[in-house]
């Protein structure tokens, strides 16, 4: 299926992990010419361009956002992939720390809101897409993790409400909302990742476990001509586990 992604430019944020890996081989499947944005090293994934931005820093946002538009001479797409996950410990309320919590919302909203505002110019004269990456614990509620489940609802709301913006400028904005997938960044919870996924597994319609590979057909369906009608959605990729 021809996508029409041929010579688009896609910025891709969270690149060097295992969705941004999938999502950074399918679109240059489809000859989209990729810009990868992470704090981590790109150096072995294949990308068109390597930007390296800590989300967590306007500054570094700002800078490195100039670059890309300084090398691109378009953006057609730009895809919200980046979020603090791996490695946050599932914590009951009471003891979730502040600067945790701020932490996590600077880089899984804040950031993805700079990086839109930073490249919205060339989105508009592109009449691009944008794609963000929300997760499926926001649309069903999971527990000890207040700070990474309310990120990802601020995020999805965000789509919302730039979709409602940006539509009479030709922008489309969707999120997907990828259920639990077992890759590195899932087992860096610890202990009670493998509990807590054979749980998941258990409550989907498909009880099978959900890889990064899967993500991808869905943004990519997103970011295509094929979606020139949708806006302002979220789309569950999570094997049935939210029944709407």
């Amino acid at each position: 299926m021809d996508l029409g992604l041929d010579n688009k430019i896609v910025v891709l944020t969270g690149a060097a992990g295992g969705i941004g890996r999938e999502l950074a081989s399918g679109f240059a499947a489809h000859g989209a010419q990729v810009v990868g944005v992470d704090l981590a090293s790109l150096d072995d994934v294949d990308l068109n361009l390597r930007v390296h931005i800590d989300l967590a820093d306007p500054d570094s946002i700002r800078q490195g956002c100039r670059t890309i538009r300084d090398h691109c001479p378009k953006v057609d797409v730009v895809v919200n992939n980046a979020a603090l996950y791996g490695g946050l410990k599932m914590t009951p309320l009471q003891g979730l720390d502040l600067q945790e919590w701020d932490r996590v919302m600077a880089v899984n909203v804040r950031g993805a809101y700079l990086m839109v505002r930073e490249l919205l110019q060339p989105l508009i004269e592109s009449r691009g897409a944008i794609v963000n990456l929300a997760s499926a614990s926001a649309l069903r509620g999971s527990p000890m993790m207040l700070h990474y489940v309310a990120s990802k609802g601020a995020l999805i709301a965000m789509t919302r409400a730039l979709a409602t913006e940006l539509g009479h400028h030709g922008v489309r904005v969707n999120a997907v909302a990828p259920g639990l997938v077992d890759d590195a960044a899932s087992q860096g919870l610890g202990e009670a990742f493998e509990r807590v996924l054979q749980s998941t597994v258990a409550q989907q319609s498909i009880p099978v476990r959900l890889e990064a590979g899967e993500v991808v057909g869905t943004v990519l369906f997103l970011a295509s001509q094929w979606s020139s009608a949708v806006t302002g959605q979220t789309i569950p990729v999570d094997r049935g586990l939210v029944k709407s």
